[in-house]
C-alpha cells in the first residue's frame, strides 16, 4: 500500500514559519512530436511568507530565489497584520489580483452562502473572477522566468490555493501539462495546509460572516481535483487555450511565450 503523503514529503519543501511552500517542474510533456520536461523547480508556490524566520529566508537563498510575487491586496495583509518580511537581498514584488478586497458583512455573507449551497460552481465562479485581474502577475511571472531563467520566483497569496493556484495552473497549461496533472498539482494544496489549518480557522473566526456560515467557510477552504478540473474547463470555454487567455490578458506576444518553452522545457 502506497504511502500517503504528508506536507513534509516533496514535492513540499520545509521553510521555516512558511506553509504549502513546494516547488513546480518536473512534469513529461510533448511539444513537436519531441517528449520534454518541465525544469525541476521552475519557480515555488506557497502560502504567506508574513512568519518566515531567519533560517527560513536562508533557505530561499538556497534555492536560489531573489524574487517574490505576492498576489495579496494591500487591505487584506493591513486587515490581518500579515506584512510582507525583510528578506534582504530577495525583492519582493506586490502583484496584487484584487487592488482591494470587500470584507463588507454583506458581501462576505453572500459569498459564503454561494460556497455553503453549491461549492462547485461556486469556485468555478471565483475562479472566472481572478481570472480576469490575474494578468498583470502571471505576465511579470513569466517575464521574470524569461528575463532571469537561473533564479526561481516564489508565487504566493495567503493560503498559496485560489489566486496561487490559477496563476500555476495557467503556467503549466502553458507548458504542455495535461489537466488531469495540473489539478493534482492543485489538489496538493490540501496536504499544504494540514499544519496551519487551525490557525487559518482561527483567523476565520475573527470575521462575523465567517463565524456565522461554517459549513461555506470549509468549503471555500478546499483544493479538490474537481474543482480545478471545472475551472479549467470555465477557462477553456471562455477563452479558448491557456495561450490565447494569456494573449488576452496580458502583454504578452507569442514570440514571448516561444522564449518561455525554450526555456522552461529541457530534455
Amino acid at each position: 500500500m502506497a504511502k500517503e503523503l504528508a506536507p513534509t514529503d516533496p514535492p513540499f519543501i520545509q521553510i521555516e514559519g512558511v506553509f504549502n511552500f513546494r516547488g513546480i517542474g518536473g512534469y513529461i510533456v510533448t511539444f513537436n512530436d519531441t517528449q520534454l520536461r518541465v525544469k525541476p523547480n521552475l519557480l515555488f508556490r506557497s502560502g504567506e511568507l508574513s512568519a518566515i524566520t531567519a533560517e527560513g529566508a536562508k533557505i530561499l537563498t538556497s534555492l536560489n530565489v531573489n524574487t517574490v510575487f505576492d498576489l495579496r491586496a494591500k487591505n487584506e495583509t493591513e486587515r490581518f497584520k500579515t506584512s510582507p518580511p525583510e528578506l534582504g537581498d530577495i525583492r519582493i514584488v506586490h502583484t496584487p489580483i484584487d487592488q482591494e478586497i470587500n470584507f463588507s458583512h454583506e458581501y462576505l455573507t453572500a459569498f459564503l452562502r454561494e460556497f455553503e449551497t453549491d461549492e462547485l460552481n461556486a469556485f468555478v465562479d471565483h475562479y472566472r473572477r481572478l481570472l480576469a485581474g490575474l494578468g498583470p502577475a502571471l505576465e511579470a511571472t513569466i517575464r521574470h522566468i524569461i528575463n532571469d531563467p537561473e533564479h526561481p520566483s516564489v508565487i504566493h497569496c495567503t493560503a498559496g490555493k485560489d489566486r496561487t493556484g490559477m496563476l500555476v495552473a495557467v503556467i503549466l497549461l502553458l507548458l504542455g501539462v495535461n489537466e488531469i496533472e495540473v489539478a493534482q498539482e492543485y489538489a496538493l494544496t490540501t496536504i499544504g495546509l494540514q499544519p496551519v489549518l487551525e490557525m487559518l480557522a482561527v483567523r476565520m473566526a475573527r470575521v462575523e460572516a465567517f463565524r456565522n456560515n461554517p459549513v461555506g467557510a470549509q468549503n471555500l477552504g478546499s483544493s479538490r481535483m474537481e474543482t480545478m478540473v471545472a475551472a479549467l474547463k470555465m477557462l477553456q470555454g471562455e477563452y479558448g487555450s491557456a495561450e490565447q487567455y494569456v494573449l488576452k490578458k496580458t502583454k504578452l506576444i507569442p514570440e514571448d511565450l516561444e522564449v518561455f518553452r525554450k526555456i522552461a522545457l529541457t530534455k
